[in-house]
């Protein structure tokens, strides 16, 4: 059985920039994390404290938010533009 993998870009807050390995199943958290890049992502990925908020852009093929990642930013005064990685 083989594992879909996914390759995507990102760039970290140094402004250095990186190519991510995404499995299928897989949150954006999990993948930033797993490539060393530093992510606080305090809950452990439980969309509760959004310590893992990112910038996305270009990324016509994401699937819709999940109401707790239009709910969250909002409410703890995350800004528009960025999202959940979780």
């Amino acid at each position: 059985m083989t594992t879909q993998m996914n390759q995507i870009p990102a760039i970290d807050r140094g402004g250095l920039a990186h190519t991510i390995a995404l499995k299928a199943g897989m949150s954006l958290m999990e993948a930033l994390r797993d490539a060393g890049l530093p992510i606080a992502a305090t809950c452990g990925g439980a969309k509760s404290c959004a310590t893992c908020h990112v910038y996305i852009e270009n990324a016509p093929d994401l699937p819709d938010p999940h109401e707790d990642e239009i709910e969250l930013p909002g409410r703890i005064g995350v800004f528009q533009g960025r999202d959940v990685a979780a």
